[in-house]
């Protein structure tokens, strides 16, 4: 019984580990200088909730492989800049998209404009991905990869 006891023990502490390093890979972030350093051209922003992790091969040798994802609420100036300097369509992808965090308003009517998420100017090219926009909450959803 003893023994027995010990490995079960033993099998619950490592699963127990396990779920617990998994949960913290998608912990969501609130620190706005992070992300203003990543995304530098995005102006008026008011606040941010993102996941960042590292999706790597632990064996991997050189970049690592970043996923980034998340909302980035703008100020009006900003948003009615964007919507000025860029044609948002809505897309059978806006209408399909499935957010990756969990938000209290679930409602987005997001738009999207290629050359928005890919012409650099708003985004590096050192990310890749596409950014969305819902006009009535001011939001940015993005979803890049390094």
């Amino acid at each position: 019984m003893g023994k027995k006891f010990k490995w079960m023990s033993i099998i619950l502490i490592c699963v127990c580990c396990i779920g617990c390093s998994s949960a913290t890979d998608n912990q969501v972030h609130t620190d706005i200088d992070f992300v203003k350093e990543q995304f530098p051209q995005i102006e008026q922003i008011e606040k941010v909730e993102y996941v960042y992790k590292d999706i790597s091969n632990k064996r991997e040798i050189g970049l690592q492989n970043i996923k980034f994802y998340g909302f980035i609420w703008i100020g009006n100036d900003f948003c009615n800049k964007i919507i000025h300097e860029y044609d948002w369509k809505e897309t059978a992808v806006c209408r399909s998209i499935k957010t990756k965090l969990e938000s209290p308003n679930k409602d987005f009517h997001f738009l999207y404009n290629y050359e928005f998420s890919h012409d650099g100017k708003y985004k590096s090219h050192s990310w890749v991905g596409d950014m969305f926009l819902d006009i009535e909450q001011k939001l940015l959803y993005f979803d890049c990869e390094w």
